[in-house]
């Protein structure tokens, strides 16, 4: 779903109306583990990752929330290092 432009936004577009239809206000994205090979990841889901929550922000604006996993424990920081802090403003 991730992985191009147009399969981002046919999602995105869909999650927006389904938002929309049911009054949710926004969404939370639980793929933990993008690019881990013991959960079929693929090569460049990381960054295809980032491209929908960007994109998602790009769409949604001020009106739906969005939240995301960020890795906590010892081993996930070792496993998936977070190399900066990141505001959700900047998402």
């Amino acid at each position: 779903m991730s992985s191009s432009s147009d399969n981002r936004a046919q999602f995105i577009n869909g999650l927006k109306a389904f938002m929309d239809t049911y009054g949710f206000d926004g969404v939370d994205i639980d793929w933990e583990y993008p690019q881990a090979d013991d959960r079929g990841g693929a090569q460049g889901d990381t960054a295809n990752y980032v491209s929908l929550v960007k994109e998602m922000r790009a769409v949604f604006g001020a009106k739906y929330g969005i939240t995301v996993p960020r890795p906590t424990g010892t081993c996930s920081i070792l496993i998936f290092p977070v190399s900066r802090p990141i505001s959700i403003g900047s998402i």
